[in-house]
C-alpha cells in the first residue's frame, strides 16, 4: 500500500493523546479473536521516530575497528604463530568450520600452546592440533589466516574476545578469500553436490504408482538423513552465520585439500551446495503432498531426510529474511545458550559485544528487540495460522506461513517505529503507533478499495491457489481487508518501513492493531 503521511488528518499519534510516561488504558492496543493478529504493549515515544535504518555493510573504507585483532601467519624460520595488530591492507583467508561442542572439557592437560598467543589452543576430538595447523598451512597457501581458535581469546572473561565476536561480519567481509574446513563427511557434500537436477527432478523423487520409492531414490534419502550426523559443519549456529556472511567460501578436506566437484573438477563452494539444497527442498515439498501414498518404511525415510534438510538449513539461505534466518538458526545447534545469539548476530546485521556473564533472559530480549529495530518488517512477516493467547505472537511458529517476499529497505528520514522492550508476558514494546480516526477508517477503507492485492489469500488467510483459484482476485481480498477493519472500534497502525520494490508490490509496511 501508499505511504500514509503522519499530518493527514486520518490519524493521531499515542503522542498527541497522553502526557504523562505511563500510558493511559486508551493506547493498549491488543488484538482478540483474530488469529493473524499481533498483541502488542505501546509506552510513549522517549526515541525520535525519525531514525534511518542503518545499512548493512556499505563502508568501503576499512577502520581499525572493522579488522581482525590478530591473524595467524607463517614463516620458514618461526612457524605459525599469531600476531596482533596486522595492517589493514593484510590480505588473509577467513576459515569456518566448527569445533566448540567437541571440546575436551574434563581436563585442560591436552591443552597446546600456540606462539603469540597469550592463551592455549583447547583440545579437541575430532581432530589434533597438528591436523589443524597442516589444513590451515594448506588452505591459506602459507599466507595470513584467521581462524577463531589461533585469533580470539578463549577466556570468557577477556574483553578481547567480546570484541572480535561482535565483528565477526566485518571480519568475514573483509577476508580475501574465505574457506570451510570439514574435517569429516567431505564425501558426502561432494556425492550431493553432484546431483544433476534433471535426473533429480524426473526420475529420481517420482513415486511410482506402487507407493514405494526406487532404489536410486532411497540411496539419497539415506545420505540425505546422514548429512546432519555425519557433518557437524552443518549443524552449528556459527557456520550458519559464516555461510550467510560468505556463500563463496570454498569447502577443504581434512588434509586442507579442496573439496572439487565429481563433474567438473572444479572446488565447490557453499553456494554450490545451496544450490543443489533448495533444489532438494523444492522436491520434497512436492511429495509431501503423495505422503499417504507412501510405504511405511518410504515415510520414516523421507521424513527423517526431510528433518535433517530442514536442520541444515542451506536451501534458500542467499533469500531469507531476517525472520527465516532468526528462525532457521533455531535448528541448529551450539554449546552454550548464549551463542544462540552470539552466533548468528552478525548475520542478520546486529551488533552486541559479547558478554557471557550476562542474563541468558535478558540478553535474548535484547536481541529480539534490537533484530525488530533493524528490520521490523521483515521480523513480521509472517501469517498465524493459530490464535496465539500469550506473548508469542509477535514470533513465527511452528504453523505459520512465512512471507518471503519482504525485505527491508534501508533508507534515509525513514518514519518507523522503534521496539523498546521485552515484557516479562513476552509482549513487544514499541514507542509509537498512529491511531486511526473515524474519517482515517473510511480513508484507510478506500484505499483498500483501490489497491491491486499481490498475496491472494481467502477469507481464512489460507492462499487461494492452494485450492487452485485464482491468486489475483480482487473482490475477494477487498472482502477480506473490508472484514479486518470491522472487527473492531479502535485500529492503529504501526510504521514497519520501507520494502524493496523488486521484492513485493508494496512498498511500505505497516502492522494493523485492533483494541
Amino acid at each position: 500500500m501508499d505511504e500514509i503521511k503522519l499530518d493527514s488528518p486520518m490519524v493521531r499519534k499515542i503522542s498527541d493523546s497522553a502526557g504523562s510516561t505511563t500510558p493511559p488504558q486508551s493506547t493498549k492496543s491488543y488484538v482478540r479473536n483474530n488469529p493473524y493478529g499481533k498483541f502488542i504493549e505501546i509506552q510513549e515515544p522517549n526515541t525520535p521516530i525519525l531514525e534511518p535504518l542503518e545499512s548493512f555493510h556499505e563502508s568501503s573504507v576499512i577502520e581499525r575497528t572493522e579488522f581482525p585483532s590478530r591473524l595467524t601467519i607463517f614463516s620458514p624460520d618461526k612457524g605459525i604463530r599469531s600476531i596482533s595488530c596486522p595492517p589493514l591492507d593484510t590480505r588473509y583467508t577467513a576459515i569456518s568450520y566448527t569445533w566448540g561442542r567437541f571440546m575436551v572439557r574434563d581436563t585442560r592437560e591436552r591443552d597446546t600452546d600456540m606462539a603469540g598467543c597469550y592463551w592455549k589452543i583447547p583440545a579437541n576430538l575430532r581432530f589434533t592440533r597438528q591436523e589443524l595447523n597442516c589444513a590451515v598451512l594448506k588452505i591459506g597457501s602459507a599466507n595470513p589466516v584467521w581462524l577463531d581458535l589461533f585469533c580470539i581469546p578463549q577466556d570468557d572473561n577477556d574483553e578481547e574476545k567480546g570484541i572480535e565476536i561482535k565483528k565477526q561480519a566485518q571480519i568475514f567481509k573483509h577476508a580475501a578469500k574465505a574457506a570451510v574446513w570439514l574435517y569429516e563427511g567431505d564425501d558426502l557434500v561432494q556425492e550431493i553436490c553432484s546431483w544433476h537436477f534433471s535426473h533429480y527432478i524426473y526420475e529420481i523423487l517420482v513415486i511410482p504408482v506402487s507407493g514405494k520409492f526406487t532404489g536410486e531414490t532411497k540411496k539419497r534419502l539415506a545420505l540425505l538423513k546422514r548429512l546432519a550426523a555425519e557433518v557437524p559443519w552443518m549443524t552449528s549456529t556459527w557456520t550458519l552465520q559464516e555461510s550467510a556472511l560468505r556463500s563463496d567460501a570454498a569447502f577443504y578436506d581434512k588434509r586442507g585439500d579442496p573439496i572439487l566437484g565429481k563433474s567438473d573438477s572444479k572446488p565447490l563452494t557453499i553456494f554450490d551446495f545451496m544450490r543443489t539444497m533448495s533444489q532438494i527442498e523444492e522436491e520434497m515439498e512436492s511429495i509431501r503432498n503423495f505422503e499417504y501414498t507412501m510405504a511405511k518404511e518410504d515415510l520414516d525415510l523421507f521424513t527423517s531426510a526431510r528433518k535433517a534438510v530442514i536442520n541444515v538449513g542451506l536451501g534458500r539461505l542467499n533469500t531469507m529474511n531476517s525472520q527465516e534466518l532468526y528462525r532457521a538458526a533455531s535448528f541448529r545447534v551450539c554449546e552454550r545458550p548464549h551463542d544462540t545469539v552470539y552466533g548468528i548476530m552478525s548475520a542478520i546485521g546486529v551488533e552486541m559485544e559479547a558478554d557471557y556473564n550476562r542474563d541468558m533472559d535478558q540478553l535474548r530480549k535484547d536481541f529480539i528487540v534490537a533484530l525488530h529495530n533493524r528490520a521490523p518488517a521483515e521480523m513480521q512477516s509472517f501469517l498465524h495460522f493459530d490464535s496465539c493467547d500469550d506473548g508469542s505472537a509477535w514470533t513465527y511458529q511452528d504453523r505459520d506461513s512465512s512471507l518471503s517476499e519482504i525485505h527491508q529497505l534501508p533508507g534515509e528520514n525513514e518514519v518507523i517505529a522503534r521496539f523498546q522492550g521485552v515484557l516479562d508476558s513476552g509482549h513487544l514494546v514499541l514507542d509509537t503507533a498512529i491511531i486511526l480516526t473515524t474519517e482515517g477508517l473510511a480513508e484507510l477503507g478506500m484505499k483498500l478499495e483501490k489497491a491491486e492485492g499481490c498475496l491472494g489469500l481467502d477469507d481464512d488467510g489460507i492462499p487461494r491457489a492452494y485450492y487452485g483459484l485464482d491468486s489475483s482476485c480482487r473482490e475477494q481480498q477487498k472482502r477480506s481487508a473490508q472484514s479486518l477493519l470491522n472487527w473492531e472500534d479502535s485500529l492503529a497502525l504501526v510504521p514497519l518501513g520501507r520494502l524493496r520494490k523488486q521484492d513485493t508490490w508494496y512498498r511500505v509496511s505497516y502492522m494493523l492493531l485492533s483494541r
